[in-house]
């Protein structure tokens, strides 16, 4: 039976005013292609902690400054509080339940900031690092759980506005490019993420040719998340 993923979408409108929870299909891809079953996520209620076996936290837009002790920076911090509303109680009963987490893009900040990081709000303006870098290489470090899947460089895509700053407590960086944090994970929880989408890397995606294949980075996570269920 696949460990079944529950994974968080965007908030949006139609033209009639309708509210959506949107996810692009690449994440729902991933998670499949690395053994999990997707669920998508609608409320923030702890009972999903309880039907699923891992949460997978999507990328999206910016995490709101307040819950990391800032006001907004300017007005290119795009915000949606209702999914930060979503995200934090979620995060917080899978870790009580013990249960994995894996986060892309903004759910690696979400992470952070959940225990106690803080955030670049606009890269431009904080660090001079343009929101889309393309494709890079990133450094991982030895002796993290990344190391062990891909070794010491990966080639991996880039497209985010704010990034880790002060990292938070129990968490070790594993992985890093041009002074940019580019991956976390914690000392003793299965919680981990990155800071590039390797939901667009499955296969080496044509729309991003020259990237590392990332398929084994969910199949990873899925495969604790299958334990999970037996704790």
């Amino acid at each position: 039976m696949r460990p079944v993923i529950a994974i968080t979408g965007s908030n949006n409108t139609d033209a009639s005013g309708n509210r959506l929870t949107e996810l692009m299909r690449v994440y729902s891809d991933a998670v499949y292609c690395g053994g999990g079953l997707p669920m998508l996520v609608f409320k923030p209620d702890a009972q999903y902690a309880d039907i699923a076996d891992g949460l997978l936290l999507s990328g999206g837009v910016d995490i709101a400054p307040e819950r990391f002790g800032e006001e907004k920076l300017n007005d290119t911090v795009s915000l949606d509080k209702e999914r930060d509303e979503l995200e934090f109680p979620l995060l917080d009963a899978f870790v009580k339940a013990g249960k994995p987490v894996f986060a892309i893009c903004r759910g690696v900040q979400v992470i952070n900031v959940a225990f106690g990081g803080t955030l670049y709000q606009d890269l431009p303006q904080q660090k001079s690092v343009s929101h889309s870098r393309g494709i890079h290489d990133v450094k991982v470090f030895e002796g993290t759980e990344l190391y062990r899947l891909f070794g010491e460089r990966i080639k991996v895509n880039t497209y985010h506005h704010q990034a880790i700053k002060d990292v938070a407590k129990g968490f070790v960086v594993t992985s890093e490019n041009g002074g940019i944090i580019e991956g976390i994970e914690h000392e003793t929880l299965p919680i981990s993420g990155v800071q590039w989408h390797p939901e667009r890397m499955i296969g080496r995606d044509p729309a991003d040719k020259g990237t590392d294949d990332m398929t084994k980075l969910f199949a990873n996570f899925i495969e604790k998340a299958g334990g999970s269920r037996y704790r």
